[in-house]
Order: structure tokens, then sequence, then C-alpha cells
């Protein structure tokens, strides 16, 4: 979504599957639209939508890296915004971009490695965060008594570290998977949306000149990792539990039968001269303690 929508716009390189060859001055404009389908038992569906617009410049390229600004051009959704939010898309994130582009470096395989003005890009996450959270609870200020406003931005001002913000980098940008091997390596522990465990295999060919790598997943989690996982939820909203009243609320889930996740996904991403993705179009249908979900994601390059 940006978890989902750029986190899966990305492929590879390394002994590499995708051979990027950037040079200084290369610039390379992405449009990606995310649809987010939630349906609830008993409740019906609910919908959103997003159109992200950034553009990636090689400001310096030499035989160690590189180094790409990430600026945001535009960035728009329809529907309750809130789902993808509580989903863990972090696609809005990228909006902080507009104002203050993220300096990133890369390595000479093209992963990621460094946001060189750091400070100013979680500044610049940071009021959009606090910006969201202070709408989410203007709009419904009955959640007020159930988790107070000041635990959630605590909660969101935690999150916010340079350590997190450059694996948002690593994970949800073009360069995601680059210095990879994945004809050697074709398997992977990874994650959907960064939060629920998958094992990904990888497929690749060639269509003439262009590089096409497919990409399917299966949700692999624990009883435990799903315990975890509800707690970060519970904790990203500012409310606290005691142990037995999680266990309660377990007990309670697994009666329901809710306690449980199923996720499949599957893609496909197209890369061409000097190893810039092309396009990528990407599936995903989970059921989340009994939430099903389906996402589409398509990214163009302009």
């Amino acid at each position: 979504m940006f978890t989902l929508a750029l986190a899966i716009m990305a492929m590879a390189a390394s002994a590499q599957t995708v051979k990027v060859g950037f040079k200084k001055g290369d610039v390379r404009k992405y449009v990606t639209k995310v649809d987010i389908t939630v349906g609830v038992p008993m409740q019906g569906e609910e919908k959103v939508s997003s159109e992200a617009t950034n553009t990636y410049t090689v400001t310096d390229a030499t035989a160690d890296g590189y180094t790409v600004e990430l600026k945001n051009e535009s960035y728009t959704t329809t529907g309750k915004s809130e789902i993808a939010q509580q989903l863990g898309d972090v696609s809005s994130y990228f909006s902080a971009l507009k104002e203050t582009p993220a300096k990133l470096k890369l390595n000479k395989d093209g992963a990621v490695t460094d946001i060189l003005n750091s400070d100013a890009v979680l500044a610049s996450i940071s009021k959009i965060a606090i910006d969201a959270v202070n709408k989410f609870y203007a709009d419904h200020p009955e959640i007020e008594k159930q988790a107070p406003k000041s635990k959630a931005l605590m909660a969101v001002n935690d999150q916010i570290t340079k350590e997190n913000a450059l694996n948002l980098f690593k994970d949800n940008t073009i360069f995601s998977l680059n210095g990879k091997d994945l004809v050697a390596t074709p398997e992977e522990d990874d994650t959907i949306i960064n939060i629920i465990k998958v094992k990904s295999t990888y497929s690749v060919s060639n269509d003439g000149s262009n590089l096409v790598i497919n990409k399917k997943s299966v949700s692999n989690m624990s009883e435990d990792d799903l315990k975890a996982l509800i707690k970060k939820f519970i904790a990203k909203a500012g409310q606290e539990v005691s142990d037995s009243e999680f266990d309660q609320m377990w007990g309670q889930m697994k009666l329901m039968g809710m306690a449980q996740i199923d996720a499949n996904e599957t893609g496909t991403s197209n890369y061409g001269e000097g190893g810039w993705l092309t396009s990528n179009s990407d599936d995903v249908s989970m059921t989340v303690m009994g939430a099903k979900t389906k996402v589409s994601i398509k990214s163009t390059l302009q």
C-alpha cells in the first residue's frame, strides 16, 4: 500500500537480477494507483483509492554508488483514507517529500543505504503523521474515550525514527529489491504492507530487451506472530490492555474464527534500459481477523 503501492512496484539487482546503470542527470517519474477494498463481517465493504506521482532524479553517480533525489509531485485519495493507514499503508508519508525531497544514498548495486537529509525528512513526515491523527480525532471525537489522542500522538512519534524512515525507503521505493540475485535465490521471507509475514517466490524471464520479474507470495504467520501483530495494532491506536485482558480477547477471537491470517499476492514488474522500472501490476488478497481485503496496485513510468 504504499505499503502497498510502492513496496510492490520495486524489484531486484545484484549478480544482479536487475543490472543498474544509472547516470547523473537521469530523471524518472512514476504514477502509482492503489485501490483497496475491505469487507468487514456484517458491516459491508469500505473502499479507498490513492494516486501518487513521484520523481527520481540521479544527482550523483560514481563507481561506489549513486545519490538520488526522491520528490513527490502529487498525492490524492478518495474514500476512507484511514482504512489505508490502519492497514499500514505508508503512501501518505511520501506526500511529505513534496516540500522536502529525500536525498537517498544508494550503493553500486542500487540499494538504498542512507538518507542524507534525514532530519529534514523526519520533520516533514512527522507533520504529515500528526496532521492525520488530528484529523482522525476531529472526524471521530467519540474515539477519545477509548483511545486518548495524546497516546496516539505519542505512538506515532515513537515510530518516526531514522531507522524506520530508512526502512521505508528501502522497502517502498523502486529500489526495494536492488542488490539481490533472484535467480540464485528465488525464495525469501517477506512481508505484505510491512505487516503480514509471507514466503515470496520469484521467477525471472526476458521479453526482448526488457527484464520481467514475477512474484508470488503466500502467508506463513504463526499464532505468536498474529498475537504480536494484534498487540502492535492496539499500541498504534494508543490503547493499553493487560496480559489477562489480551488473553481473554484472544480466546474470544479463536471462538469466532478470527484468530488467523491468510494472504496471497501476485505481481509482475518490467525493467528496461539502465535497470529502471517501466511498469508494475500487483494484486493482494488477504483475510485478517475475519476482514477480507483486496488491493490492486499499478505503477507506470511516465
